[in-house]
């Protein structure tokens, strides 16, 4: 019996440890709660009769594990598991370096969870409707309180699943009533605002992996002296401020620009093995509608190796996916940043060669969530700071090969990102972005040759609008498409241009100020139905 009290207290001592080093590290008091959950569990375990001991053991070790698993969770990213950090298991490896550490904590949060305790010790009835009150009462509470707790944000997850997959089930639509949303959505030209003065200019569009503008030295007051090579391009470009991402995460992010579009999906949930087949769409890609207007067009995967990812970035419209395979991490398969800028200016200089535009776009690896770099600010210590000053470090070689070249004559530059920073809580703490959502402004910064630097605030505006503002810079004004967004450059708006949709969840960004709203709200209806369209569902 001493050997299981013992036992006991090292497995509540260490439970309650870890929620208090979550509350710590995320500054967040409402998360002790959890403490109060364990203990409602402990109590649900010692009311269930002694003669089903082992069937309490097994449910009281999942509830524990399932308590510990969240606040995990929300220690590394300020957020209980959501529907979309669901949705994203099928690309735990671009964790990276990071995942040991996550791998490390499931196992001992799976240790924690089976140690063995007490169980049947209430016997009572006047005991037990005590224990059953206070664990309706501590619910009852937490519901008014903050409406999560580690297990009712289980809950809420299911219960998110379940209506994704209803939501997705009235997706499968007949031919006919795909065609009258077609019909709808279907334009035949874009605007054509911008003066330009360039006949067919060369393109390189550089979709950074998850970057909120804040991160930038020029949008920001921390004396960090993080990015001066982007501060650099900020002063020499249009920088469009005010600007705000449309969609998350990175699938969504590179296809949702590159089509002025909304997806419901990522597109390779619920074991899809053949991305192609839903992509299939009569949707229009801004490599698309280039190539018919004469352009050359490449893409620069810097995953080569990931299967889905890799098959996703064939469907675009690009008429190659390139990569350096030589160049690859060893350990995870990735390009680094400044192996996949050498790439983009040397297919850029091959490109240039023939008579013909062309249009190169490329996905920035090494500012994922979870990894570090070679390339070190300061002492190394902090790997959010080395992974951006990496980023600025590889752009501004690049940068610097580019400007000196005949490209820059020529040729628009466009950096932007496939998303806002997800918000953890060490990134809030580095940039003061404290938000609960996967909303913010980013950069959207385009050099045209010879054109002066300048600032134009965007007003909540957002990257639906990336495919029409490069296709307005080129001169294309003509074409059949189902683009949502405008070109930055005009002053008629679409009415979904201040709508960012995630997973089926709107919100709004007019004036910069970010909202939710519901679901079934005009704008919400909107881009639902487009999302039945988006995919061939």
């Amino acid at each position: 019996m001493k050997k299981i009290d013992i036992t006991m207290c090292l497995k509540f001592g260490l439970m309650a440890g870890l929620v208090l080093y979550s509350v710590a590290k995320t500054g967040t008091p409402s998360n002790l709660l959890a403490l109060i959950e364990i203990l409602a569990v402990y109590v649900l375990g010692q009311i269930l009769p002694q003669k089903i001991k082992i069937l309490s053991y097994i449910i009281s070790s999942v509830l524990y594990f399932l308590i510990l698993m969240n606040m995990m969770v929300f220690t590394f990213s300020n957020s209980f598991t959501t529907l979309l950090m669901f949705d994203n298991i099928e690309n735990v490896s671009a964790l990276s370096t990071s995942l040991p550490l996550y791998i490390s904590g499931i196992v001992l949060i799976a240790i924690l969870a089976l140690l063995p305790t007490r169980y049947g010790s209430i016997k009572t009835g006047y005991s037990r409707a005590i224990s059953v009150t206070f664990i309706v009462l501590f619910y009852a509470a937490a519901t008014l309180i903050t409406r999560q707790t580690p297990l009712m944000a289980g809950v809420n997850l299911v219960e998110n699943i379940r209506l994704k997959n209803q939501q997705m089930a009235k997706f499968r639509l007949s031919p006919a009533e795909k065609k009258k949303i077609y019909q709808k959505f279907e334009k035949t030209s874009f605007s054509d605002d911008y003066p330009e003065t360039q006949k067919q200019p060369n393109v390189i569009v550089i979709f950074t992996e998850g970057l909120s503008a804040k991160v930038l030295d020029v949008n920001n007051n921390k004396d960090y002296n993080l990015t001066p090579n982007l501060d650099e391009l900020a002063s020499e470009s249009i920088d469009f401020t005010n600007y705000f991402n449309h969609t998350a995460a990175t699938y969504r992010g590179i296809r949702g620009q590159l089509y002025s579009a909304y997806q419901y999906q990522e597109g390779y949930e619920d074991g899809i093995s053949d991305i192609s087949k839903i992509t299939d769409t009569k949707l229009q890609s801004l490599p698309m509608i280039l190539g018919d207007n004469g352009y050359t067009s490449r893409f620069i995967n810097a995953e080569p190796y990931q299967a889905v990812f890799s098959k996703y970035l064939s469907t675009l419209g690009f008429d190659k996916v390139i990569s350096n395979k030589k160049k690859l991490v060893s350990s995870t398969h990735y390009l680094p940043d400044k192996d996949n800028y050498n790439l983009v200016f040397k297919t850029a200089k091959q490109l240039s060669k023939s008579s013909k535009p062309f249009f190169i776009s490329t996905y920035t690896y090494e500012t994922h969530v979870g990894l570090n770099t070679k390339v070190k600010y300061g002492d190394g210590s902090n790997e959010y700071l080395n992974k951006f000053h990496n980023m600025d470090a590889s752009f501004g070689e690049f940068y610097k090969k580019f400007k000196n070249s005949d490209l820059a004559k020529n040729t628009i530059l466009v950096f932007t990102t496939d998303h806002a920073t997800y918000p953890d809580p060490e990134y809030v703490k580095l940039f003061d972005d404290p938000r609960d959502v996967f909303i913010s402004q980013i950069p959207l910064l385009i050099k045209y040759p010879n054109a002066p630097g300048q600032r134009l605030d965007m007003k909540g505006r957002n990257s639906l609008d990336l495919a029409p503002t490069v296709l307005d810079m080129v001169g294309i004004n003509s074409g059949k498409n189902y683009f949502l967004g405008t070109t930055l450059f005009g002053e008629q708006k679409s009415n979904l241009e201040n709508l960012t949709y995630i997973a089926g969840v709107p919100s709004t960004t007019d004036d910069g100020d970010v909202k939710a709203i519901p679901v079934n709200s005009t704008l919400g209806k909107e881009a639902l139905e487009y999302s039945k369209i988006s995919f061939n569902n």
